[in-house]
């Protein structure tokens, strides 16, 4: 038969573990609001012992993460991520827009320094003058080889 104090013991065990259980839920209550926060869990785990003495031991405090935040998280920075690229894409776009000068200007300074790094570097562009002239040709007739629209 059990003494005394193994009563005691098994009583104060006991105590200590619900004292860990409110101590948690009294933080998870206090950090409520607290942004990042995620709550903490306490198991308890009865001990097995002879018939009349067992007990119960409070396991160490877990963090619980919820997916539904966590998704809601990834969401919301996968969204901003692309808000972010997209508004970076508009900008670079509306400064090519207002830099004054056209498509056909553009396409024709791109073309010619690209003539004068072929002029430059003979040597290398040999081999791929007859296709680079041919293309080059057509692209400085571009506005008179598209067709007018109807």
């Amino acid at each position: 038969m059990s003494d005394l104090l193994s009563l005691l013991s098994l009583g104060s065990a006991g105590i200590a573990a619900q004292n860990t259980g409110v101590a948690v839920a009294q933080n998870n209550v206090a950090n409520i609001n607290t942004r990042g926060y995620s709550r903490q869990r306490v198991d308890l785990e009865s001990l097995l012992a002879s018939p009349l003495v067992g007990g119960v031991r409070s396991g160490d405090p877990q963090r619980i993460g919820s997916d539904l935040l966590a998704g809601r998280a990834r969401t919301a920075a996968g969204a901003l991520a692309m808000a972010k690229a997209f508004a970076d894409a508009l900008s670079d776009v509306e400064a090519r827009v207002s830099s004054g000068t056209t498509v056909d200007q553009q396409l024709g300074s791109l073309f010619s320094r690209m003539s004068q790094l072929s002029a430059r570097n003979r040597r290398i562009a040999e081999p791929a003058q007859p296709a680079f002239g041919e293309l080059h040709r057509y692209l400085l007739n571009w506005p008179r080889n598209r067709r007018s629209p109807s």
